[in-house]
């Protein structure tokens, strides 16, 4: 119970709190928006006065309504009637628009073309007798008024306001014009009848012009008292007749109109209270139900407390003589934080036998891509992020002949310190005075790959006095050449009985000085390719034999020749995984990278590459059938997925498989009868009528959504082919004569 009571009292400050909060939050909104609905009547009506405004400036430039064309004749005084009616057709805020010429003392209306005493009889609502007609309209003349507002007393229930709107451009009295515009209290009450509350528009002499309710407290002293002490930049209350009012007004700079409404408080915050009741009974109900509920939960709580003891008991192996259960749990917990320390002492202690072991996976090949490297290694704290890879092999000597170098500082050397161009770790070699240091680079420049290296060779003399020899193999962007990566390192590092050590030996640079570039058999290891793809088997034993004779008949540099096994063995496990991935799992007796740099002569290497020759021959006169069929398959797939991208290229395709573009596009001739880019059209030009027919695209749309650039070259395509134009063939289907 003491829970909830410490539990209750913060809940409970915290309710007062917010409730206070959210009752003052709303009951500013609802004076706000009392404030906002005068504003929007203040608005509405400046708007119809800014619309007299433009229909008087049309009056005036119109040369229907001049002086000279009104005195005319009868015609055009009907001309002039016409004009003036079509101004406020539609207008429901004005009652009739009136122009007074001056040199002829008439006036031509919507309706009438009369006299000034013709007027006054006519609209006597107006209140404007020809004396006053004529002071109005010269006093608004002479003291330059744009918008002058009159208003008259009530006329048989009526009232009428009179807008008068001079032409302020001319100066001369003679020709003069003057319109002005009668408008009704109706009109003005009109657009008042819409809100709560009593709204009151008063003019500039502080006389009323329209009110929903015309009470005698609005012509008391007293309440013109009380306006004149009201802040109009706020929403006030006063108390009139025993009620107590929210007041604010505003006043228009355009009509000089003062706008006040009075609501009453209880009507205001009705709906304010009414939350207000909803949520204070809610919270009650929610506070007894929580109450309830954790209450019942503790009782309920309590006994998995006492089993977690007794648990708890059992794993430190004794009874613990507490009544306190949360004691004992946390005496658990802490065991269990040391047991867990513990085993991850010992996992960090093993963290360089995983990393060893995760490398040496790397340069045997044993992953597809960098990614599934990464993934494996992340754990551990490593990663490569960079696009190009290499080997290097560090052979190094110390100065002090009698003491043997810690392989683990010159890899913690060798790793610290790693720039964004450059990434590696490294990992023992079998030979005790070697390491093997794994490495990405951003980019294929060996000078920036020397410099890196040459940092590291300093830095090994200075903190260990180490004389490092450092062998670099070629960088490559497929990460699967990371074996034949640490051959050329291994190759690399063996010079240095010829260069000497303390240097930095490139594989290409031997490679450039035995001419290997020119002479190596690329051509020969594609056909070889291609001869697996076809799954002809006296092909691939001829290429093979002819691969192996190359090696002993030009007496190829043993390091060559390992290159060029490497690249053999490579190629056919690829090839075969490629085909038919069941062949995987007979690879795992074949040597790897580490072994292929131990074999010491020609014989050893060519012997090894019969024997998997002789193991892809066997698998693929077992599985003829699906060695066809699962290439083909996978090519087909591919080219369904990605003929819509205008980006796709038959050297794209082949970079995915990993084959060469000719030997791609020589095999899917061969078993489909038709080229890869026949194939790509005939897709293309299919979906194009597809979407013709069920599509109302435009042509450019469609063209983009199958993979074409061009559009007069995919028209040329698609009429070579199906005999008509895209927008013929669209013509046709729509008519009924083909079907799509």
């Amino acid at each position: 119970m003491s829970y909830l009571i410490v539990l209750s009292i913060p809940l409970l400050i915290m309710w007062l709190m917010l409730s206070r909060y959210f009752f003052n939050v709303l009951e500013s909104e609802v004076r706000k928006n009392n404030i906002n609905a005068l504003k929007h009547i203040q608005q509405n009506i400046d708007t119809c006065f800014g619309e007299l405004d433009t229909i008087a400036y049309q009056i005036y430039t119109n040369p229907k309504l001049t002086t000279y064309m009104i005195s005319d004749n009868i015609l055009n005084t009907r001309i002039g009637i016409k004009e003036l009616k079509n101004y406020i057709i539609g207008n429901k805020f004005v009652d009739e628009v009136f122009v007074y010429y001056s040199s002829l003392d008439r006036l031509c209306s919507s309706s009438h073309y009369i006299t000034v005493p013709e007027f006054a009889n006519i609209h006597r609502n107006a209140n404007l007798d020809p004396e006053r007609f004529y002071q109005v309209i010269n006093s608004a003349d002479e003291k330059n008024i744009v918008t002058s507002i009159y208003k008259t007393q009530h006329i048989d229930g009526k009232k009428q306001i009179v807008y008068i709107v001079p032409d302020t451009t001319y100066k001369s009295n003679i020709n003069k014009r003057t319109v002005f515009f009668l408008i009704s209290e109706k009109s003005i009450s009109g657009i008042l009848k819409y809100y709560k509350g009593n709204t009151v528009i008063y003019d500039n002499n502080m006389q009323i012009v329209a009110a929903l309710s015309y009470d005698e407290y609005l012509y008391s002293d007293d309440f013109q008292f009380m306006l004149k002490s009201i802040d109009s930049t706020k929403l006030s209350t006063i108390e009139i007749n025993q009620t107590r009012y929210f007041i604010s007004y505003i006043k228009s700079p355009t009509t000089k109109w003062t706008y006040l409404t009075l609501l009453p408080e209880d009507i205001a915050m009705k709906e304010v209270m009414t939350v207000k009741f909803t949520f204070i009974n809610v919270q009650i109900i929610l506070i007894i139900i929580m109450s309830i509920v954790v209450l019942y939960i503790m009782r309920l709580n309590y006994n998995p407390i006492r089993q977690l003891k007794s648990f708890a008991e059992s794993k430190l192996g004794k009874t613990i003589d507490c009544n306190n259960e949360i004691e004992v749990v946390r005496m658990t917990i802490d065991h269990m934080s040391k047991t867990h320390e513990e085993l991850s002492t010992k996992i960090t202690s093993n963290k360089s036998a995983i990393k060893e072991f995760l490398l040496l996976n790397l340069l045997k090949g044993n992953y597809e891509n960098i990614t599934q490297f990464n993934d494996k290694a992340r754990d551990i704290g490593i990663s490569f992020t960079s696009s190009y890879f290499g080997v290097a092999i560090i052979s190094f000597t110390h100065i002090d002949k009698h003491q043997y170098p810690d392989s683990s500082k010159i890899i913690y050397l060798l790793e610290e310190n790693i720039s964004n161009e450059i990434q590696g770790y490294g990992k023992d070699n079998i030979d005790n005075d070697k390491v093997i240091f794994v490495f990405s680079a951003s980019s294929n420049d060996t000078r920036l790959v020397k410099e890196f290296f040459s940092i590291k060779q300093r830095l090994l003399l200075g903190h260990l006095g180490l004389q490092a020899t450092i062998g670099i193999s070629n960088i490559y962007k497929d990460t699967g050449n990371i074996g034949k990566s640490f051959i050329e390192a291994s190759i690399a590092i063996d010079y240095r009985l010829i260069k000497g050590i303390d240097r930095i030996i490139f594989f290409g640079e031997i490679e450039n000085q035995y001419s290997l570039i020119n002479n190596y058999p690329v051509d020969e290891l594609n056909i070889l390719e291609m001869f697996i793809i076809e799954g002809d088997i006296n092909k691939i034993n001829n290429s093979i034999h002819k691969l192996i004779n190359l090696i002993k008949e030009t007496e190829m540099p043993l390091f060559a020749a390992r290159c060029l096994c490497f690249d053999i063995i490579n190629k056919i496990l690829k090839t075969m995984c490629l085909i038919n991935r069941e062949f995987i799992s007979l690879t795992k007796d074949y040597p790897d990278v580490m072994a292929l740099a131990q074999f010491e002569t020609v014989e050893e290497l060519g012997e090894i590459v019969n024997r998997i020759s002789l193991d892809i021959c066997k698998h693929i006169k077992e599985n003829r059938e699906k060695h066809k069929e699962y290439l083909i398959d996978r090519l087909i797939a591919y080219i369904k997925e990605n003929y819509s991208d205008n980006q796709f290229s038959i050297q794209r395709m082949a970079d995915y498989f990993g084959m060469s573009q000719s030997n791609i596009g020589h095999y899917f001739k061969q078993a489909t009868g038709q080229t890869i880019s026949e194939y790509v059209n005939f897709l293309r030009i299919e979906k194009a009528k597809l979407l013709l027919t069920t599509k109302d695209w435009p042509l450019q749309e469609i063209i983009t959504h199958i993979g074409y650039c061009d559009t007069s070259s995919f028209v040329r395509k698609f009429k070579k082919m199906v005999g008509t134009t895209p927008g013929t063939f669209r013509k046709i289907y729509e008519t009924g004569k083909i079907s799509p």
